[in-house]
């Protein structure tokens, strides 16, 4: 077993827990950074579209819009747990069981529609964080 309790009494994240955390930080900036390209792409399809047909001008960029602040929403929120992850906050361990939880269950029928989707890949490393912060005893009793 894994110690979680370092020399100064200040508990240290397991590796696996570190690990998950750099995921959500890395998902978080590029969830930033597709939402920061919407805004721009909605600008350039507004500008683009609105002299031929202004209502799909208007229509198009402003669903890309509610897509990047959609998209900063998760991004921020990825970016607090990932920090709660690496501070060992239990609301971070339990909103990433939930993400990924439903992200296996989505990934199910998505990989039975498209056998050869990007889900053959989302589809394990998902079940495995849920399977690490679930059953290892070094990430419950990091969180406990």
């Amino acid at each position: 077993m894994v110690e979680t309790i370092s020399l100064e009494g200040v508990k240290v994240a397991p590796i696996g827990v570190k690990i998950i955390s750099v995921l959500y930080y890395i998902g978080a900036g590029l969830q930033i950074v597709i939402a920061l390209l919407s805004m721009v792409g909605a600008l350039l399809f507004s500008s683009l579209i609105k002299s031929q047909i202004p209502f799909l001008g208007f229509l198009g960029s402003g669903l890309l819009v509610l897509f990047a602040i959609f998209m900063m929403g998760f991004g921020i929120l990825s970016f607090f747990i990932a920090r709660g992850l690496w501070k060992l906050r239990p609301w971070a361990r339990i909103i990433v069981i939930v993400f990924g939880i439903l992200g296996v269950l989505g990934s199910i029928p998505a990989l039975i529609n498209d056998p050869l989707s990007l889900n053959l890949i989302i589809l394990p490393i998902q079940g495995l964080i849920v399977a690490y912060l679930l059953f290892f005893p070094e990430a419950k009793e990091a969180f406990s």
